[in-house]
């Protein structure tokens, strides 16, 4: 399995994820229950895009983000990344319109901003192209 189209150039990412069934994850002392399905998770690193994606992928690793936690039960569909334009927040805006996606946990990844979640359930994995026909340089 390969881990994604990563540009070194990008700023943002997308993880897509499909947990197989429904479970329980301890996130630090929060126990969060998530359904089965398809998850995406919408982040950043304005360095070194390739080096936190790689890590995201790796399921042994000290727990850090949120994401490390689901990670563990998650299994790896790919990741896409993005340049930086209106930024992160912006990026989720448009990952969530063009995919129907839903917050089924709050503060999922965006503990840092005033997002309800950076972690999305879709009823398919995203697909790049469905940001293709939508704006998203600060050009």
């Amino acid at each position: 399995m390969t881990i994604g189209m990563i540009d070194d150039n990008h700023q943002l990412y997308v993880l897509n994820l499909k947990l197989s069934h429904n479970t329980h994850i301890l996130i630090g002392k929060r126990e969060v229950y998530f359904s089965e399905g398809f998850y995406v998770y919408i982040g950043s690193a304005i360095r070194n895009i390739r080096k936190r994606v790689e890590r995201h992928y790796k399921l042994e690793k000290r727990k850090h983000w949120h994401i490390d936690y689901i990670r563990e039960y998650a299994e790896w569909l790919n990741a896409c990344t993005f340049p930086l334009g209106d930024g992160e927040c912006a990026l989720k805006e448009l990952v969530q319109k063009a995919t129907g996606g839903t917050v089924e946990v709050k503060k999922i990844g965006s503990s840092d901003c005033g997002c309800d979640s950076h972690f999305l359930k879709v009823t398919s994995p995203f697909q790049p192209c469905l940001l293709s026909a939508q704006p998203f340089t600060n050009s």
